[in-house]
């Protein structure tokens, strides 16, 4: 019987922490994540991209998939974008598309466009 005992308790001293931190961790998602405005970004981006490629993509996420071919005119983007307001830009890819992005956000802030 000890040794059942035992076996409870070591068994609620691993659980009961275990739930523990599992809700915690729940209840910062559910706080977080509706408030990182994710959303807005995502439908941004897809409607700067709209309108670089002539129209071709839906400007949501809810319409069809269209897969564009080319090189996309970073320059117009970005200054597009710059135009609207103060632009925090991060970029992601191959060296030659980051090399690129940094002349442009150079040339525009020398411009007098804000961009961070």
């Amino acid at each position: 019987d000890l040794v059942g005992s035992f076996m409870s308790w070591a068994l609620l001293m691993r659980v009961v922490p275990l739930l523990l931190v599992a809700v915690l961790v729940l209840s910062l998602a559910l706080i977080v994540i509706p408030s990182c405005g994710c959303r807005g970004h995502l439908h941004r981006t897809t409607q700067l991209l709209d309108g670089a490629q002539g129209g071709e993509m839906s400007g949501s996420m809810s319409g069809s998939l269209s897969v564009q071919h080319g090189k996309l005119d970073l320059h117009s983007l970005v200054e597009a974008e710059a135009q609207r307001g103060p632009v925090e830009l991060k970029a992601c890819g191959p060296e030659r598309m980051l090399s690129a992005v940094t002349s442009t956000a150079r040339l525009l802030n020398s411009q007098g466009h804000e961009i961070a």
